[in-house]
């Protein structure tokens, strides 16, 4: 069975680039060796009234402050910005990357659930 989670346990150097572009060295069981990968996470993380929302798109179109932390001893890649909700205001968010997203041979692998409806 496929895992679609923890990419972090196999992964180093860990960033969000462009604040939509989470890049990583992912490690590759078969040549015992990383290599960078990225995945755009505006192509499976939207807003939907101030809260990320997997299987959504394009949450930087109404986010400010966007920035990624390594949090608790394991080291979760945490998303965090501030979202704008249907008031307008912007709200404090957060989404814990590694729920939905793996590692396949030094490749992201998202979950087929978090895919937008769009691109099915």
């Amino acid at each position: 069975m496929e895992s679609f989670s923890n990419f972090h346990t196999s992964a180093k150097d860990i960033r969000v680039e462009e604040g939509h572009i989470l890049a990583a060295r992912l490690y590759d069981p078969l040549d015992k060796r990383s290599h960078y990968t990225s995945i755009d996470l505006n192509h499976c993380i939207g807003n939907v009234d101030g809260h990320f929302q997997w299987g959504a798109e394009n949450f930087t179109e109404s986010a400010e402050n966007i920035r990624l932390s390594l949090e608790g001893p394991d080291s979760v890649p945490m998303l965090h910005a501030e979202l704008k909700n249907s008031r307008g205001q912007f709200v404090d968010a957060e989404v814990n990357l590694s729920e939905h997203i793996g590692n396949r041979d030094a490749s992201f692998l998202l979950d087929p659930e978090c895919r937008p409806r769009s691109s099915m």
